[in-house]
């Protein structure tokens, strides 16, 4: 099974509908490090490639974002929650071609002109 729950430290609200899922562009070699031992214990086994072969600093999927719930503990047997942080289900989970772009803290609009090149509509 992918990945179900998005894990954050705060509650950040909770959009309405999709979400485009960004890759950060910045990354250390201890958050490699941790990012592969996450995917090795918990995520299955599954290998991250190289550093050098991620795609990063820019779009990477979409995903339908529900409200958050705070995880007293990671007890319930879903591997991807993380006690102590805001818990969003992820629904309608799918990878979208990568399409760089700059990204922001938090929630914010995908530029018109990175959504044209994803093929999709503008939304209010």
């Amino acid at each position: 099974m992918g990945k179900n729950i998005e894990n954050r430290r705060r509650n950040l609200g909770c959009p309405e509908g999709l979400v485009y899922l960004h890759a950060a562009k910045g990354m250390t070699g201890r958050d490699y490090d941790a990012a592969r031992q996450f995917s090795t214990q918990i995520a299955g086994g599954y290998v991250l490639p190289p550093p050098a072969e991620l795609e990063r600093g820019g779009i990477v999927g979409v995903a339908r974002f529900g409200r958050p719930t705070w995880n007293d503990d990671a007890t319930d047997g879903n591997r991807w929650r993380m006690a102590g942080q805001f818990g969003y289900p992820l629904t309608e989970v799918r990878a979208v071609p990568f399409v760089p772009c700059a990204g922001a803290l938090g929630f914010w609009r995908v530029p018109v002109a990175v959504l044209e090149r994803l093929g999709e509509e503008p939304r209010g």
